[in-house]
């Protein structure tokens, strides 16, 4: 009888602690949090950039849809997701790709590049790790924007991956729901 009870008091216990669980709404992340607060609002840097490829890029006056991607020179995934970052370069000509690097040498960054930097619609930008700090751009690399022609925010993705099928399942719906 008195496992019975036992068993009984804890079963009670577990279906009002579930009940009153379902009331309460989802703690936020931090990850959460950043996203919410950029999605839908203009891309935090409103300014004009020189690029390493001879170009400039102006967020204010940009027309097209831009996937942008702010890197760190000792990120992994970083490294493994540049290659299909040319790759979606390449397939999506009506968007504009914005590379932000950290690397403070601009003949690696060149060399990272080999031969790519010459694509219409890329845009490779140096600054600072501290320039991402300041304009609360990230919560670590890779992390990825996805802005529309309106210059807002559609998506934000934080961290990235060493598969390259996880890499076109996260990139594709953003991408294909820009066009």
């Amino acid at each position: 009888m008195n496992k019975f009870l036992f068993y009984a008091g804890y079963i009670l216990l577990f279906v009002l602690a579930g009940h009153e669980a379902a009331g309460q709404q989802k703690k936020l992340s931090w990850n959460d949090q950043f996203i919410l607060d950029k999605s839908g609002k203009a891309f935090p840097v409103q300014e004009s950039f020189a690029t390493l490829n001879g170009k400039a890029y102006d967020f204010k006056a940009a027309r097209r849809p831009a996937f942008v991607y702010i890197s760190s020179e000792s990120c992994l995934p970083c490294k493994f997701e540049l290659p299909l970052y040319l790759e979606a370069c390449d397939r999506y000509k009506d968007f504009d790709f914005v590379y932000f690097t950290t690397d403070p040498d601009t003949a690696a960054v060149r060399h990272k590049f080999d031969g790519h930097m010459d694509r219409p619609n890329l845009y490779i930008i140096l600054r600072p790790y501290d320039y991402f700090y300041e304009h609360q751009l990230f919560l670590g690399f890779p992390t990825k924007y996805y802005v529309g022609s309106d210059h807002k925010v559609e998506t934000v993705q934080l961290g990235g991956w060493m598969d390259k099928k996880k890499v076109w399942g996260e990139w594709l719906p953003a991408l294909t729901h820009l066009q």
